[in-house]
């Protein structure tokens, strides 16, 4: 049986940079996210589209009987043919991932 190696598109990136207590929310949208949505085919075009910085009303928000308006604006948005698919929102790492010969 013949082997092929997987695209990683994170194959330059070191796990122990996930230790380094610089490495905060900016850095895993720079360094992780946005390589793997390039990877899958996001850009800031169309079919597959990344917005950011579009705010979002939330419609379930009521604090008694009266109804909140509360707005939120998340790191992506991602469209997919025109039409809102997922939000991801970034957060930074604990630095502490597991064990690399257990995954």
């Amino acid at each position: 049986m013949k082997y092929e190696k997987s695209f990683n598109p994170l194959s330059d990136f070191s796990l122990d940079m996930l230790t380094d207590i610089e490495f905060k929310e900016d850095s895993v949208r720079e360094e992780i996210i946005t390589p793997i949505l390039k990877a899958l085919g996001y850009s800031a075009s169309k079919p597959n589209k990344i917005i950011k910085s579009r705010s979002l009303k939330h419609p379930f928000i009521s604090i008694g009987s009266q109804r909140k308006k509360i707005t939120c604006i998340p790191d992506y948005l991602l469209e997919v043919d025109g039409k809102l698919a997922w939000v991801l929102e970034a957060k930074k790492t604990r630095g502490k991932y597991p064990n690399r010969e257990a995954c």
